[in-house]
């Protein structure tokens, strides 16, 4: 996807009172007063096509979405709805279900941070109607109150979750994985943790391998030592890869200056930023850019970099 010139911007949750919320939302892709922006959030979304179609530009590449289709977002992951090519209709109706990472601290749902991009499937039959039953109890559930109201919505919540996320690894998943010892499977507990700090906190850029040991509860030279053994790789070298990643995204689907850019995915420097680039991609940003797109930016990159 060529840049097209879309805004970009974070959003937050609306209310920050609130761990877990759900609503379904009709939109028009064509109205003007629906103009969609390439974004990313501060929490968790998990997504749902009730009606309508869509290409969804996910992490800069394209999937068509229809009925059925389900998507989760994470703070790391950049993303936007576009008309379909291939229909006229304009009009889509979305489940979305936004919730932060307390709700699922210590929870299963952790290893999710893991799992291989996009965290995406497609539901039909039996398998949509349970999905369309629990989004009715959580709707539902979600305008009563009482004292049992929030652990009701968080039974509802997770079960609509690990059913989605069976849903993908039957759909993704083509090799039988052998189950770890049980040494193995607490440092794999460890990773999977500090993996979903690191993604929450990685445009942040004072993070540390201190703060990301001590927020798994571990010593940073314990903590390095298990992270490079099964990531195969630095947990700094892990926190740059995600920041250019989150970069290429940017620059191919925005307007943003390269200085703009750099602060984004966490660089307090810009050169930095640009020497670490063009390490990892063989050219520097702004060449990166112009070799997918021909549009003009106003870039804060002198033109011999």
């Amino acid at each position: 996807m060529k840049n097209s010139g879309l805004s970009t911007r974070m959003v937050t949750l609306p209310r920050k009172d609130r761990s877990l919320s759900v609503c379904e939302n009709v939109v028009d892709l064509s109205t003007p007063h629906y103009t969609q922006s390439v974004h990313w959030h501060d929490f968790f979304e998990l997504e749902m096509v009730l009606s309508g179609s869509a290409t969804h530009l996910l992490n800069g590449k394209s999937y068509r979405i229809q009925p059925g289709s389900l998507y989760l977002l994470t703070p790391a992951d950049l993303h936007t709805l576009l008309p379909d090519p291939d229909s006229e209709d304009t009009v889509m109706t979305l489940l979305n279900i936004s919730f932060t990472d307390t709700l699922v601290a210590g929870t299963p749902f952790i290893e999710v941070q893991t799992l291989p991009p996009p965290i995406t499937a497609e539901a039909s039959g039996k398998e949509l109607e349970h999905f369309l039953n629990l989004m009715s109890l959580m709707r539902e559930t979600q305008r009563q109150q009482g004292p049992q109201v929030d652990n009701a919505m968080r039974h509802l919540f997770f079960a609509f979750v690990y059913k989605f996320l069976r849903l993908y690894q039957l759909q993704h998943t083509d090799i039988e994985r052998k189950e770890p010892d049980a040494t193995v499977n607490r440092e794999l507990s460890y990773i999977r943790n500090a993996i979903a700090y690191i993604r929450y906190n990685f445009r942040d850029p004072n993070i540390s391998i201190t703060k990301i040991a001590a927020a798994v509860c571990l010593s940073p030279n314990y903590f390095g030592t298990i992270f490079k053994k099964h990531m195969g790789e630095t947990c700094l070298s892990y926190i740059k890869k995600l920041r250019l990643s989150f970069a290429t995204v940017l620059l191919q689907n925005s307007a943003l200056t390269i200085a703009e850019i750099s602060d984004k995915c966490g660089y307090s420097n810009v050169p930095y930023f640009i020497s670490d680039f063009r390490m990892a991609y063989g050219m520097p940003p702004k060449k990166h850019r112009d070799s997918h797109s021909h549009m003009t930016d106003p870039l804060d990159e002198p033109s011999n970099l």
